[in-house]
């Protein structure tokens, strides 16, 4: 009885934690990604140009079409700076440019991987420090 009991409790435990995300306090995070080389179908890309665009939603949103681009880069990653506080998750989509047309992915986001960034300013210093 007490196994089934300790079993119990160890995928109840395993069941709960992997459901929460890791979240990384910082004001400035750089996030990286696998280069796209190919399409959905498994093709290689033989031509033109793939670059990212970055989002940024705020965590308590639920609706990700209301995302900020936060810019695009032909580099796979991109150092994020944090001026709000609170906390928030990433995406990600490739586009692929070529002389006669622009093809995109869907967007990967953080939380999908387990994963967001937050950011809480610094505190302000206690003041009347003295003796009591």
């Amino acid at each position: 009885m007490k196994r089934l009991f300790l079993a119990i409790l160890i995928v109840l435990f395993c069941i709960g934690t992997s459901f929460a995300l890791d979240w990384h306090t910082t004001n400035q995070a750089t996030v990286q990604w696998d280069a796209v080389t190919t399409y959905v179908d498994g093709t290689t890309i033989s031509e033109g140009t793939v670059s990212y665009e970055l989002f940024l939603i705020n965590a308590t949103e639920t609706d990700k079409t209301k995302a900020v681009s936060i810019g695009t880069t032909v580099d796979t990653f991109k150092i994020i700076t944090l001026d709000q506080k609170g906390e928030y998750y990433v995406g990600v989509k490739a586009m692929l440019t070529t002389d006669e047309k622009v093809s995109e992915s869907t967007v990967s986001w953080s939380d999908a991987f387990g994963w967001g960034i937050r950011f809480y300013p610094a505190l302000a210093a206690p003041g009347n420090f003295q003796p009591q």
